[in-house]
Formats: C-alpha cells, sequence, structure tokens
C-alpha cells in the first residue's frame, strides 16, 4: 500500500473513475491531504465541478461502502 500512496503522492495528473452511491464518475485529483496515521485523503474533481473526497485505503481497496470499482489511472 506504501508504494500505491507514494504514486499517488508524485504524480501530477492522477484521475479516478467507479461509482459513488451507484453513480459513475471520473475526475483528477486536485488536492492531496495527509490524515492520521499513514492514510492520505484525495479530493477529486469531474467535469461537472463535482467534488468526491477519498480516502487513499479506499482507492488501494477499489471501493467501501459509498465507492464502488474504483480505478486510478496516471495520465
Amino acid at each position: 500500500m506504501n508504494e500505491f500512496i507514494n504514486n499517488i503522492l508524485n504524480s501530477n495528473n492522477v484521475k479516478v473513475a467507479g461509482m459513488y452511491k451507484g453513480m459513475k464518475f471520473a475526475g483528477l485529483v486536485t488536492d492531496i491531504r495527509a490524515k492520521y496515521g499513514k492514510d492520505i485523503q484525495v479530493t477529486v474533481e469531474d467535469a461537472l465541478h463535482s467534488t468526491y473526497l477519498i480516502d487513499g485505503f479506499t482507492l488501494y481497496k477499489g471501493g467501501d461502502n459509498l465507492y464502488e470499482n474504483l480505478e486510478v489511472q496516471n495520465v
């Protein structure tokens, strides 16, 4: 997981796609912040300027109870 988080931190353009509460979304990471412990939180903004706050561990797992089928791509 550390390598996964480091790849997100060290990339300029990261795209995240998946499902949020059953609806598809895709957008770019616009902000990253450290959380307590070893986790991060990323802010993803889509083309309609909707924002999604996603924990690094949730991205790594591919989802949780709000997010499903998360995919991370370096663009």
